[in-house]
Parts: structure tokens; C-alpha cells; sequence
């Protein structure tokens, strides 16, 4: 799982269609009654079909600017749709298609309601290959068309997703139980990246809380808090931000196939952004929602 969420936003998690029949290190109860919740060499199932959905939204947000004329005040409320549709085609290869990725945005400035379309990300109903070479996995739009400088980006986050490189940080391949607690350093969580918070600092504090069923599945249920800070990692030319994140998180992970099937997190964000207009402050609620259904 990687949440993806900055100049704002999302949440986007890719998966690596591990095996029901799980390899001897991974998803297998062990004699201490320990589960190992991410495999060093996951199994790639050809034909495994996924669909991904994440939501994630903004309400009661505020900014304020302080520019040469005055200060400007204002609200914001924003929603993070995406919804994508992944495919093990071979061992080695995996085909993704995003069927949406949106950004509607509300904004007042001085009591005044400003006009804004929908934003929509770059690939959408473009079909993308990411392929294993060399112990490498990387991204490429199907049709062999060169990408774009906004495109390379999400295809760099679509490679890495696919790798499972976070989850490997973030849970560990090591055997864990019920009860057991860890943390994981901003660098290495699923928040740090090019789409996420660059030169992170602080720590996401994880707990296995218990083993239960999830959609038929048996499932590891884990809670945890975050606490990061660091820089923007993608910023408007001309401008350098400073973003800070905090809240709970509650993952329901998948024993069997090695995915993350439901993970939620409530937090607060804040961010300070120095432009050549001012300098702009902003701070809000935020909540993240991601599902991950198996088609077949």
C-alpha cells in the first residue's frame, strides 16, 4: 500500500498478486503462532485480477496568505477519487489500467467562492505494462508511446507500487503475532517519496492487533499512528513548502494473498508554502480510504 497524496492527493496502491498457496517465508501461521506479512519474493499468480479504489478528502480545511497587499483568508474542501484495475498478464509482467483519478476542489477566499473544473491526473484510460528485468520492475505506457514529464512520474509511483517495496518496510518480512508493536522511519513509510513527503522526518508506529475474517479472508488486523514532517516533494516552480502529517491507521491485510484489502487513515494536515506571492499557510481535517477487491 502507498498512500499518494501531495501537491495533495491520493491515495493509489497496486498489487502483486501473490499466491493463495503461500511460498514457505510468507502468509503461513509458523509453530509460535507467528504470520509473516510480506514476503521478500511474493508469487505472481498470472490472470490474478484486482480493482483498486481510494478516496481521500479534505473538509473544513483553511488558508491564509500573507502577500504585500494583506492578508488573504479563505477554505478549502477537496475529494481524491481513483479507481484502477491491475492484471498479473505473466510472473514478470502485470498490466494496470486507471479508470479514474479526480480532484474536485471548493475554495472561498475573502468570503468569495472561486470558480474551479475538476482536475484529472495523467493516464487515465491509458494502458500501462510494468515489467521485471533484472530484479527491476518499471512502468510503461502499452501503446510504446514516450510519456510525458507528468506521466514518467506516476509511471515511476505505478512501478513501485507494483514491487511491493513498501510494504516489505512497512510490515517487515519477518515472522510477527498478535500483540507485537514496530516502528517504521518516515523514510521508509508510505509516505515518503516523489509523490509523497521528501527527506521525511519522524516514525508510524504499527500494532498487530489480532487475526479475524475479512470478505471470506483470514486477515491480520493492524492500528497504528503517524506523526511526519518534511518537504514537499512536488512543488509549483518558484515556490518550497513545508508539510506536516498526523493521525491514526487501521489496515485489515490480507494472510492468504499478501494485500492490503481495506486501509483507512484520520489525520490532520498542515502546510506552509513560500511563493513569490506570499507566503500561504493551510491546515485541515483529512480522512484516506482504500479498497482492494480480487475480481478473479
Amino acid at each position: 500500500m502507498k498512500f499518494q497524496f501531495l501537491p495533495f492527493w491520493l491515495v493509489l496502491a497496486l498489487s502483486s498478486f501473490q499466491s493463495n498457496a503461500a511460498p514457505a517465508d510468507a502468509k503461513q501461521v509458523v509453530p509460535d503462532g507467528s504470520y509473516v506479512l510480506a514476503s521478500e519474493n511474493p508469487d505472481i499468480v498470472p490472470g490474478r485480477t484486482m480493482e483498486n479504489t481510494g478516496v481521500m478528502t479534505m473538509e473544513g480545511g483553511k488558508f491564509s496568505m500573507e502577500t504585500p497587499q494583506g492578508k488573504i483568508e479563505g477554505t478549502v474542501e477537496m475529494t481524491t477519487t481513483t479507481e484502477t484495475r491491475t492484471k498479473a498478464l505473466t510472473p514478470e509482467k502485470v498490466s494496470v489500467l486507471t479508470k479514474k483519478n479526480e480532484t474536485i476542489r471548493k475554495m472561498t477566499m475573502n468570503d468569495q467562492v472561486l470558480p474551479g473544473a475538476p482536475e484529472v491526473k495523467p493516464l487515465v484510460d491509458v494502458p500501462v505494462v510494468v515489467t521485471l528485468s533484472k530484479g527491476k520492475w518499471t512502468a510503461a505506457r502499452e501503446d510504446g508511446a514516450e510519456a510525458t514529464t507528468e506521466e514518467a512520474a506516476d509511471l515511476k509511483h505505478i512501478a513501485r507500487n507494483v514491487s511491493h517495496v513498501t510494504d516489505r518496510a512497512m510490515y517487515g518480512t519477518q515472522p510477527r503475532k498478535p500483540g507485537d508493536q514496530w516502528k517504521v522511519d518516515a523514510k521508509d513509510s508510505l509516505f515518503s517519496g516523489d509523490d509523497g513527503i521528501k527527506d521525511p522526518a519522524g516514525t508510524v508506529e504499527l500494532t498487530f492487533d489480532k487475526v479475524g475474517d475479512y470478505e471470506g479472508m483470514k486477515c491480520a488486523y493492524l492500528s497504528g499512528t503517524v506523526e511526519i514532517s518534511g518537504k514537499m516533494a512536488k512543488e509549483e516552480k518558484g515556490s518550497q513548502g513545508k508539510v506536516s502529517m498526523t493521525g491514526t491507521v487501521a489496515i485489515i491485510r490480507s494472510l492468504e494473498l499478501g494485500e492490503d484489502l481495506l486501509a483507512e487513515m484520520k489525520g490532520k494536515i498542515e502546510m506552509k508554502m513560500e511563493m513569490p506571492a506570499g507566503t500561504m499557510n493551510m491546515s485541515g481535517p483529512m480522512t484516506m480510504k482504500y479498497g482492494t477487491t480480487i475480481v478473479k
